[in-house]
């Protein structure tokens, strides 16, 4: 007997209303149900109607038994919903020490977190820049596209055609 393959964190998001979207992709990351409802901004009656569709109850149980890792879902938050601000982000991150402005140090190291998060990489006190430098440039593909086990689709596009 075969195993059952989970499906794709992608492939489930399409099923859903934007907003549906906006709460599992928050629910994934916090953990939180009443956190990625707030953050959602759903009132009760729709949270009600949301429990009676079974896409939705059924993308909501795999984020319950946690079948998307956490980097993935920060990755859609970020790759897909905001390319802007994960430039921004890279930016900072690659940004060096001498030109940092007044405050900005604590920017600068919760940037480098955030790359690391997304990228799935464990934390450590000092990047090897090396391998934090092979991230980065993972991750301005991203901004430009979605690279996801060999396809390569645009931002907002619906078409996928093969990568390398």
């Amino acid at each position: 007997m075969e195993a059952l393959q989970a499906p794709r964190l992608s492939t489930v998001l399409t099923t859903l209303t934007t907003k549906q979207k906006t709460f599992l992709l928050h629910y994934i990351v916090s953990g939180d149900e009443r956190a990625a409802r707030a953050v959602t901004v759903i009132n009760e009656l729709t949270w009600v109607r949301w429990k009676r569709k079974p896409e939705f109850v059924y993308a909501k149980k795999l984020a319950a038994d946690r079948v998307f890792g956490k980097s993935e879902a920060i990755s859609e938050i970020f790759g897909s919903a905001l390319p802007r601000v994960l430039g921004d982000v890279l930016d900072m991150a690659q940004r060096p020490w001498d030109e940092l402005g007044r405050g900005q140090d604590k920017s600068k190291m919760w940037a480098i977190g955030l790359v690391m998060d997304i990228a799935g990489e464990k934390r450590v006190d000092r990047v090897q820049t090396n391998n934090f430098g092979d991230i980065i440039l993972q991750l301005k593909e991203r901004v430009r596209g979605q690279v996801v086990e060999g396809e390569y689709k645009e931002l907002g596009g619906d078409s996928a055609a093969q990568g390398s």
